[in-house]
């Protein structure tokens, strides 16, 4: 639409001294004669464009002019803008790239103190490519349909209507209704193969961020607590990875930890494993077993 192209160009001059209508047009997509007319509408509407000719020369805004905001401060831009960058990080996109550019022009300047990065939540190209179908799908309110493996290995044929896209455990999901399932799940965007976006609609009118938090709780409710033995020199590992638990000092200054996890999910259990002698399950005696099943058959690779 012109009008968005209209603010994209100023505030693109309120981020660059100077732009061409070259660079403007190539950036915009349209022809150098339209980036011509937008600058006439641009400054009909009262912002003061400045043309300089030369080899240096091309269209800017006059130094003075800025746009304002009364009902958001300074410093709640400095919030927005490190979120959008973090974000950005993450789930990169054209049109986050735009408002990031919006937003730092809105400020008048944005010296930046603190870095999130979040690129590890990019995972591969296949699930970045996933990720944007799905977006679209549920911006559409249309059907996907996609085949699925779960933890176990089994592969099923799924037909979802997509609601939400979410990053957790390390890793994308996607939250939907299930039809065949009549029930809403969430599945790993990984498991997915063979995705296909559908022309079919659908109309969900429910609370999503309740849906999540219903969901969520079920989740957390089929967690179990299992009672670790750790090394002094190594309890701080345990409590990076699991800061709400409590320790409890054991003998030689060794401690005793009670972790709640997930019983399928398997980070905590590669935690676990990693930590070598430092660390070992006291029960229950199933995590025991399953754990030394685990490290006998890694062992095995080896001829050990």
């Amino acid at each position: 639409m012109k009008i968005d192209r209209l603010l994209g160009i100023i505030i693109s001059l309120l981020n660059k001294e100077t732009l061409t209508a070259k660079q403007l047009a190539e950036k915009f997509e349209v022809s150098i004669r339209t980036i011509q007319r937008d600058m006439e509408s641009i400054s009909m509407a009262g912002v003061p464009i400045v043309s300089n000719t030369g080899s240096s020369g091309g269209y800017s805004i006059l130094s003075s002019y800025k746009l304002e905001n009364q009902f958001i401060k300074r410093d709640d831009y400095k919030i927005i803008i490190m979120a959008l960058k973090s974000l950005n990080t993450g789930y990169g996109s054209r049109q986050l790239e735009h408002i990031i550019d919006k937003y730092l022009a809105l400020n008048g300047g944005y010296a930046q103190n603190v870095f999130l990065d979040y690129s590890v939540s990019r995972e591969d190209n296949k699930v970045q490519e996933n990720n944007k179908l799905i977006e679209h799908s549920i911006n559409d309110m249309t059907q996907i349909n996609f085949d699925y493996k779960n933890v176990s290995g089994i592969l099923s044929h799924r037909n979802v209507q997509p609601l939400a896209l979410r990053f957790q455990w390390y890793g994308w999901y996607l939250f939907g209704f299930d039809l065949s399932k009549r029930d809403y799940r969430s599945f790993k965007i990984a498991r997915m193969q063979n995705l296909e976006a559908t022309d079919t609609k659908f109309c969900n009118d429910a609370d999503i961020e309740e849906l999540l938090r219903l969901n969520d709780n079920e989740y957390m409710q089929t967690c179990e607590n299992i009672k670790v033995w750790c090394h002094k020199d190594s309890i701080s590992i345990l409590e990076e990875y699991f800061p709400q638990e409590e320790r409890v000092a054991f003998e030689e200054g060794h401690y005793i930890m009670n972790l709640h996890v997930p019983p399928n999910e398997r980070l905590w259990q590669a935690l676990l494993l990693s930590m070598g002698d430092k660390v070992k399950i006291i029960e229950p005696e199933y995590y025991r077993q399953k754990l030394i099943e685990t490290a006998s058959k890694f062992l095995s690779n080896y001829d050990i």
